[in-house]
């Protein structure tokens, strides 16, 4: 299979892999796929008054998975939680040029990012009914 340039750019050097470490007030963490399927993405955001301040992931799977992590952690800082994350998985497919048999791998990216967010307003909720 042939990559393009932004595809191979963002697997041979990924932009914001890693995790945060953060109190619970400011973190969300959303994963989704599974390896054994081929791809899994972890999304770390950092929110803090709703907007995304940080953010990290961690995948496994192909250059397209990868990449599609990394360019998407890029494009999410400083936007509101609400409006993440901020391209739809067909935008971001163009953008990075996907065959289409690969768009799935921008869904998972795009799940694994909303589900950070839930996984923040979860924390948020909690922390408010204790106190």
């Amino acid at each position: 299979m042939e990559y393009s340039a932004k595809v191979l750019s963002h697997f041979r050097q990924p932009r914001r892999a890693g995790h945060l470490d953060l109190p619970d007030e400011e973190l969300g963490i959303g994963r989704a796929g599974k390896k054994r399927t081929g791809s899994d993405v972890v999304f770390y955001l950092q929110i803090v008054g709703g907007i995304i301040r940080d953010a990290r992931f961690a995948a496994y799977g192909c250059p397209h998975t990868i990449a599609a992590a990394s360019y998407q952690a890029e494009h999410i800082i400083d936007r509101p939680c609400n409006q993440a994350p901020g391209i739809s998985p067909q935008q971001l497919a163009d953008e990075l040029q996907f065959p289409a048999e690969k768009l799935g791998q921008a869904l998972i990216v795009e799940d694994a990012i909303r589900f950070a967010v839930c996984d923040w307003q979860s924390r948020q909720n909690r922390i408010k009914a204790k106190g």
